[in-house]
């Protein structure tokens, strides 16, 4: 009984190491298949063509990673801080000018069949990007406020880069190569 509960869990373990880990940032960990989902999400998002997200470029993949370690980082400080940032209307505010990228809603829906992402993953991309946002611009602001500075959009910004580089020195960051699967 106990060498079919080991079994059993190894079994069960192996299922679920079938993704890469492209890096770990403090304690979340981001997959080769986050890398290449929230890429093409990025790719259409930014009027890239929706048929031109097959392939993932090992560039595109590198510069996306890049910005899911960013992310992460932000996201840590957020959760740290119990920031909880504007509430919105996830669906209206986020999907559907992403919907607009595609020819149809059937070519949309093929997109997210054939990739298997769902719009969930989606929203959470670009609301969490948002929230990140304005939690670093608050933390900037507030930066500048106790030194008495302006608020002046050149000096927030330094001020927003700053507070950026701090909460990225305070994780361990490990990256793994991301190049191919």
């Amino acid at each position: 009984n106990m060498m079919l509960s080991f079994i059993m869990l190894i079994t069960g373990a192996q299922e679920t190491l079938l993704d890469r880990v492209a890096a770990v940032v403090g304690d979340q960990v981001i997959t080769l298949t986050e890398v290449e989902d929230a890429a093409r999400i990025i790719w259409i998002a930014q009027k890239g063509s929706p048929s031109a997200v097959s392939a993932v470029p090992d560039q595109v993949r590198i510069t996306v990673l890049d910005y899911l370690i960013d992310q992460a980082v932000i996201s840590q400080f957020v959760v740290r801080y119990g920031y909880e940032g504007a509430r919105k209307d996830v669906d209206a505010d986020y999907l559907r000018p992403f919907i607009e990228n595609f020819d149809s809603r059937d070519a949309y829906e093929a997109f997210l069949r054939r990739f298997q992402i769902g719009e969930t993953e989606i929203t959470r991309l670009f609301e969490r990007e948002t929230r990140n946002q304005d939690f670093i611009r608050e933390r900037g602001r507030l930066r500048l406020l106790a030194a008495g500075s302006s608020l002046d959009s050149g000096l927030l910004q330094s001020a927003m880069d700053d507070v950026f580089a701090e909460m990225k020195v305070q994780l361990e960051i490990r990256r793994s190569e991301v190049s191919g699967r």
